[in-house]
């Protein structure tokens, strides 16, 4: 992991009795000041995993996070700010700043973590197989909970704490399942007024999916981007 970025230095690092290996994330707290929120803000993390990632015919085990909801095999290198746009975009000819290719857009917005606002993180965390479902394999969870810029923060409450502005994905990865990335989004509204942008590429091959709103009376909602058979498949969000 690169924690030679001043934004990165902030980085925690917690054991968890129910994890098999450290657990990382940039955290939000009550101690949060404005210099650490401008510092994370629009940040990428270099992360080292176990096993490779694979994004149609690319892959690697050295992957790059972004505060903004993507997740790259590429060095994004000084990229800073990104708005976020329809996929796909040819790194090549998009000018500066531009999205890294090798990308995959899970919640593609601005996103950020406000001072003094705990509740908020970006983290992931790496399994070991286990008997309960070996068949898993080893594989990764990839959380962000974080405040969305612009639009209205409201009413704080439980799993909210920007309120209506709160943001939510995890993305499952699997070892035994390469290429395939599984997003469950929680408590989205379903009428935003600025959308994010979900999909894939490893340009010119892309894969564009879409937010498919809450899955029946749940508040989640789930799709599967398989990037081998380029396809995005909505359905139960506990099958993702």
């Amino acid at each position: 992991m690169n924690l030679g970025d001043p934004s990165k230095q902030s980085l925690s690092r917690v054991n968890k009795r129910d994890y098999l290996a450290a657990e990382d994330a940039w955290t939000g707290n009550v101690n949060t000041t404005e210099e650490w929120s401008r510092a994370t803000d629009d940040a990428w993390i270099e992360v080292q995993l176990e096993f490779p990632m694979r994004i149609f015919d690319e892959s690697s085990t050295k992957i790059y996070i972004s505060m903004n909801g993507l997740l790259s095999l590429t060095d994004p290198g000084k990229i800073s700010s990104l708005p976020p746009k329809s996929l796909p975009i040819d790194p090549a000819s998009c000018g500066s700043p531009c999205i890294p290719d090798n990308t995959l857009a899970v919640l593609w917005q601005d996103l950020y973590i406000p001072p003094n606002m705990p509740g908020l993180t970006v983290e992931w965390a790496y399994h070991e197989p286990t008997t309960s479902v070996p068949q898993l394999g080893h594989h990764y969870h990839f959380f962000w909970t974080l405040c969305q810029k612009g639009a209205h923060i409201g009413t704080p409450g439980p799993g909210k704490p920007c309120g209506d502005a709160t943001r939510q994905v995890l993305m499952n990865y699997y070892e035994k399942r390469p290429g395939m990335f599984y997003l469950t989004w929680t408590d989205i509204p379903d009428d935003l007024k600025q959308p994010f942008v979900v999909g894939a590429q490893a340009y010119p091959k892309y894969l564009s999916g879409a937010y498919p709103g809450k899955y029946q009376d749940s508040n989640q909602a789930c799709l599967i981007l398989d990037t081998q058979k380029n396809t995005a498949t909505a359905g139960d969000p506990l099958k993702c």
